[in-house]
């Protein structure tokens, strides 16, 4: 699988089949206008832009407007950004592997406690604060051993960063 294919299939995964499908159209046509990308795909053209919109604020697209002068309205046109896919794939790999880091960190310097009954988990600040008993439904909170949520994400995380490397 090329790296353009790996890609769609992730915004496929992330974004759905019609983000897949109006990537796939702006790489195959280079630059359309929102409203040809709801005809040709058959969307509902408000679909088509928050569609448009997701990918924009995921830096995948990126548009360009016109003023028309005789109407006084905008019209967009969309393209796929000029960086190859490798780099956008390392650089969503590289937040993600932020925020796992953030939440490894995370885990790693709180203790917690979980309710038996509805499963809700506490750090032990929340916990102290409520005397020790879910605020849900009363029952006495249990220490919850996070070890097995540590070693999980330090996995993850050497792996994506095997893969960065």
């Amino acid at each position: 699988m090329d790296e353009m294919s790996f890609l769609i299939e992730i915004i496929r995964k992330t974004y759905g089949e019609n983000a897949a499908d109006i990537f796939s159209l702006l790489l195959e046509k280079g630059e359309v206008r929102d409203d040809e990308l709801a005809r040709i795909l058959d969307l509902p053209p408000n679909e088509t832009r928050k569609i448009l919109h997701e990918l924009f604020n995921a830096d995948l697209v990126r548009y360009r407007r016109i003023k028309d002068p005789r109407l006084k309205w905008y019209t967009y046109y969309w393209r796929i950004i000029d960086v190859p896919p490798k780099i956008i794939l390392q650089q969503k790999f590289r937040r993600i592997l932020q925020i796992l880091k953030n939440r490894l960190s995370f885990e790693k310097t709180n203790s917690f406690y979980i309710c038996p009954l509805c499963k809700s988990r506490y750090t032990f600040e929340v916990a102290s604060i409520n005397m020790f008993k879910c605020p849900n439904d009363g029952e006495v909170l249990e220490i919850y051993e996070n070890k097995c949520l540590i070693k999980f994400l330090e996995r993850i995380i050497n792996s994506i960063q095997e893969k960065l490397i």
